[in-house]
């Protein structure tokens, strides 16, 4: 997944309070909760709404299903812990505070659902309580984003079309990278460590993040250090993709897979189905040739 440009991440946070569409606003606040989490969209949509933790430091959730569960894994539960950090003036997370709390008025049973943000409806005046699809909430931040590049007559380098769900999970990681954070303390962001959590782990993976935000606002923000956005696998480990130097290293082959060619389908007679060559009408040339053939019996 590319990541933004530092602009790019901070216009993502001035989207929360300067998009003219509420629905916008939302879905930019709920993009910056994922990328100070380093969360994948899907762990936020499958998220106790009354296990969210607000704490002073941190916004916190936990995630009942995500890519390190399945029928062949041990079920271990997942906290997104995101540190009450910015690269604006921007309290992201009272905003985020502020959208659940709205959510939770809307219905009476909202608590009990098992998602962070649901579905806006056609409009982007209100919201459907299911779970907003992937392509939709992408739609939205790419909204968001186009609209802050049109605001401050910026061109943002990666563009909001090249920016995809996986870019707020390898942001914050990427830039610690830059700013020269080790391998050791990049890999609690994105929670690539292999100990079981605990209470322990979880209190120390919550100090670790704070420390790590902190340095990353100095680092870009107070010192004004350049950041060069890249491109990552989604499956981005501890280790970073730039050499010692700080030229870019290729992407080992074996991370990029093409997607395998799908079978032409066939009948048991090894004859392809009778709709591919029909034409659209498929279905009324089939009715004539079951009744020609009906005739001939006859």
């Amino acid at each position: 997944a590319p990541t933004l440009s530092f602009t790019g991440h901070q216009l993502l946070e001035q989207g929360i309070v300067e998009c003219t569409r509420q629905v916008i606003r939302d879905a930019m606040t709920h993009a910056t909760f994922l990328l100070y989490s380093s969360g994948r969209y899907s762990d936020g949509q499958h998220a106790s709404r009354d296990r969210i933790d607000f704490r002073p430091d941190t916004t916190e959730v936990d995630c009942w299903s995500t890519k390190t569960t399945g029928t062949d894994k041990t079920k271990a539960q997942k906290r997104l812990i995101a540190p009450h950090c910015g690269m604006t003036d921007v309290l992201w997370w009272e905003h985020f505070k502020a959208l659940q709390e709205r959510l939770d008025s809307l219905i009476p049973d909202a608590k009990e659902r098992d998602f962070l943000f649901p579905t806006p409806n056609r409009n982007l005046d209100g919201y459907f309580f299911k779970p907003c699809p992937n392509s939709t909430f992408l739609r939205l931040v790419r909204l968001g984003l186009a609209e802050m590049e049109d605001k401050y007559g910026i061109k943002l380098k990666p563009g909001p079309r090249q920016i995809f769900l996986g870019t707020m999970r390898v942001q914050g990681p990427d830039e610690a990278l830059q700013c020269g954070i080790s391998a050791d303390q990049r890999r609690w962001m994105g929670d690539w460590s292999d100990e079981i959590m605990t209470n322990v782990y979880t209190r120390n993976k919550r100090e670790i993040l704070i420390q790590i935000w902190r340095q990353l606002r100095a680092h870009y923000v107070d010192e004004t250090q350049p950041y060069q956005p890249t491109r990552h696998p989604e499956s981005l480990v501890g280790d970073g993709t730039r050499g010692t130097d700080g030229t870019q290293i290729p992407i080992p082959p074996h991370w990029v897979k093409p997607s395998p060619v799908k079978p032409r389908p066939t009948m048991r007679s090894g004859k392809p189905p009778i709709w591919t060559h029909l034409g659209g009408l498929w279905l009324k040339s089939l009715a004539h040739k079951e009744e020609e053939g009906f005739q001939k019996r006859m």
